[in-house]
């Protein structure tokens, strides 16, 4: 976080940008470096198709959580409400 903080510092040092220039700027790495997480978060998910067993509904018998994926649901969840958050505020600034 800190290094985003460092490199928006420099842009508008460099081309002397106002304030909501600055934040367009914060908010767009935030979405940029949140979306990729995102994307990557997702994919590690195992995946939790029910084939064949929701026929007779044996798939939810095996279906239990461990502690590694409740920790990827929780971080997935953080990194898509950031996500979220960013473009709501992206698209209030004019």
């Amino acid at each position: 976080m800190e290094i985003i903080v460092q490199v928006v510092r420099r842009i508008d040092i460099l081309y002397n940008r106002s304030k909501r220039d600055t934040m367009k700027i914060f908010l767009l790495a935030i979405q940029f470096v949140t979306g990729v997480g995102l994307i990557l978060l997702v994919l590690l998910h195992s995946a939790k198709g029910e084939g064949f067993g929701s026929i007779g509904g044996q798939a939810k018998l095996f279906a239990s959580q461990k502690g590694l994926e409740a920790g990827l649901n929780k971080i997935t969840a953080v990194a898509a409400v950031l996500f979220v958050l960013a473009s709501v505020l992206l698209s209030l600034i004019k």
